[in-house]
């Protein structure tokens, strides 16, 4: 209804910048002001659109005035923005004298050049005023195809302001078919969007919109409510335009509720507003709203009252050929119905047929089946864009899914090769470690093994060295205390000495090869009479002391033949130092087997001693002094070094030592 469509022209107009901080006559007072100090620049251009916009919604001749003289300066400096916009407000004030046609020529040369400009802004600008005019004419298919568009660019462009009152003019179309469900729809987000941006201008026609649909819907106590409202705010901000359109609504929701004389109050007061600013539409509607109200007066008395159906017709005559200079069709078969029924009550059926048919050409006008299906393509191409607009961003949004996802794969494979890299180091690490820390253990074995031949070395040479000096110091100093017996036995013994200690440095001497080849036990059988020959030889210069060995068995073992003849020395060593003070003293070695065992013992008859003395068996802290001898710390090692294992008993007058093999 023509109403809407104005409602909405007010609604888009509105989203220009230049009423953001003042409005209605305030703003034109200001920009009036400024036009005395204008120059023939880009700034007197903008100045003068400014006011050409804000004409449009209070006197629309005076608009399209200054929408000349931008026109032509915006030619005269060759200024291509500055043209189209004044194409555009040129056109906007056109539309308020509801001369669309001509309208639509200016939006056309204002499209033109925002195309060539690529300015999108203006591109959905003119497209939404384009839809207005063509709403406005009743086009609705090409009006919701431009509506779209418009709304389209401004949904890119994030203006709030024009998508608001794009989603309000296309509300309006459906408003227009009766499809209400749709209209609220479309309505409500409007709404929101002003309320919001608290943009009152915008919320005139979200108010009026929603008014129209509960009237569409005979809810007339609601309608009133909202065209109250907005009438309120038409007259807060100064806008003729919106005040004269809800003057004429505020009137229609009265008669509606069958109060006539307040509805007729309104639509005088619409009329004259109409009048005062030229607006040929608005003065149609309210001389058609006049007619329908005399009518519905008419009808309440019966019969109906001739004089009141008469003005009633009167006024309707005079809408319809306005109308028909505008090409209002909807307000062409509104009027025209109204018309028929007057002329029926008046008894001039004839006049009334003809009145009806011609309704009806204008409903189909309107309501035609190519214009439907048109508005249901576009319906379908909007959902469609919608569609693929959600399509595209799914997609987007799965391929930065699937993006992150081989993030997470590539920084979990970068983290467990990281890791199979630090185990791998860790692993390496650790056996280097134990190489390291078996090497270091067979260095410090072999330290120990170099500390033991050392002190072998000392205790098993020092004594038969220690002989053959004593017997060359003895042939210096003293060589007449000795007889021929003397001297020939002590040259024999030291020749016995002498030969047993190169044996013992053979001995050695091959001992500490096989140690230093591989620092470990060789083990062999050897016969325990072999190793009680070597005592006797070795030992054969001690004078004093009683040997007796004892190897009935006959017996082999298998050992280190080196290892083990060095405790055996070193055990023998250490009993003759304890015999020197004692009487008769004897030295027994017996060997023995038993339960696959073999047993070897030193027993001497000395005074004995206590368990501390003999700690160093037992005790790997105890150590072995150079003047000492190999001592029985030594043995303890060597022992270990061969698997076998020697114990003690002691007491006064006589002490054993055993040494076990796991033969």
């Amino acid at each position: 209804m023509i109403k809407k469509l104005l409602l909405c022209l007010f609604l888009v107009c509105c989203s220009q910048s230049f009423a953001q901080q003042k409005e209605g006559q305030a703003l034109i007072d200001s920009l009036e002001q400024q036009l005395y100090k204008i120059k023939q620049d880009a700034v007197g251009v903008n100045t003068l659109n400014s006011l050409s916009y804000v004409y449009n919604r209070v006197d629309p001749i005076k608009g399209m005035h200054y929408g000349k003289k931008a026109i032509a300066l915006s030619q005269q400096i060759n200024w291509s923005k500055g043209l189209c916009e004044a194409y555009r407000c040129y056109g906007i004030n056109v539309s308020q004298t509801s001369d669309f046609k001509a309208a639509l020529q200016y939006y056309q040369k204002a499209l033109k050049i925002a195309i060539q400009l690529k300015d999108k802004d203006l591109q959905s600008k003119i497209y939404k005023n384009i839809g207005l005019a063509n709403i406005a004419s009743g086009r609705y298919p090409e009006g919701l195809k431009y509506s779209s568009l418009a709304l389209k660019l401004s949904e890119e462009l994030n203006n709030q302001n024009d998508i608001a009152a794009n989603l309000s003019n296309i509300g309006i179309v459906y408003f227009d078919l009766r499809n209400y469900k749709k209209a609220i729809y479309y309505y409500q987000r409007a709404r929101q969007i002003n309320e919001k941006n608290n943009n009152k201008t915008y919320l005139i026609s979200n108010l009026g919109n929603l008014g129209n649909i509960y009237k569409g819907v005979s809810d007339f106590p609601k309608a009133l409510q909202y065209y109250t409202s907005a009438l309120k705010l038409a007259v807060e901000v100064g806008d003729k335009s919106s005040e004269c359109l809800f003057r004429s609504n505020v009137g229609h929701a009265l008669l509606g509720i069958k109060k006539y004389g307040q509805a007729m109050v309104y639509f005088n007061e619409a009329l004259q507003i109409a009048r005062e600013i030229d607006m040929q539409n608005m003065i149609s509607y309210n001389l058609g709203n006049k007619g329908e109200a005399y009518l519905e007066m008419a009808k309440t008395a019966s019969p109906p009252d001739g004089d009141k159906l008469a003005m009633a017709s009167g006024y309707l005559k005079e809408a319809i050929v306005i109308n028909t200079e505008i090409n209002d069709w909807e307000r062409l078969h509104k009027d025209l119905l109204c018309l028929a029924e007057i002329e029926q009550l008046q008894g001039h059926f004839e006049q009334s047929l003809l009145n009806l048919k011609q309704a009806d050409v204008y409903r189909d006008s309107i309501y035609n089946y190519d214009n439907k299906q048109t508005i249901k393509n576009l319906e379908d191409q909007r959902t469609i864009e919608l569609k693929e607009k959600q399509l595209q961003l799914n997609r987007l949004t799965l391929q930065n899914k699937e993006r992150q996802k081989w993030y997470y794969i590539s920084g979990i494979s970068f983290l467990l090769i990281l890791g199979g890299l630090i185990f791998k180091q860790s692993q390496n690490r650790k056996k280097t470690n134990s190489k390291l820390q078996l090497l270091n253990e067979e260095l410090d074995q072999a330290n120990k093994i170099k500390t033991r031949f050392f002190s072998i070395l000392n205790h098993d040479l020092r004594g038969p060295v220690a002989s053959l000096v004593n017997f060359l110091h003895l042939q210096k100093e003293a060589p007449d205390m000795l007889t021929e017996e003397n001297r020939k036995r002590l040259e024999n013994k030291t020749i016995n000495s002498t030969e047993n200690l190169l044996q013992s440095m053979e001995d050695l001497l091959l001992w500490s090869k096989g140690q230093m080849e591989n620092f470990s036990p060789q083990i062999k059988p050897v016969a325990v009479g072999y190793l009680f020959n070597d005592l006797k030889k070795h030992f054969y210069g001690t004078e004093g002391i009683t040997f007796i060995f004892d190897d009935a068995e006959h017996i082999t073992i298998n050992t280190d033949e080196n290892y083990f003849k060095t405790i055996m020395r070193n055990l023998t060593g250490n009993a003759i130092k304890v015999l020197v003070n004692t009487n008769m003293p004897t030295i027994a070695w017996k060997a023995w087997q038993d339960g696959g065992k073999v047993f070897l013992s030193l027993t001497d008859n000395g005074p004995g001693g206590s368990i501390d003395a003999f700690k160093a068996l037992y005790d790997e802290k105890e150590v072995v002094g150079i003047k000492t001898g190999l001592g029985l710390h030594l043995i303890r090692d060597l022992a270990k070094a061969i698997d076998c294992k020697i114990t003690v008993e002691s007491q006064p007058g006589k002490t054993t030592f055993v040494i076990v093999l796991n033969n």
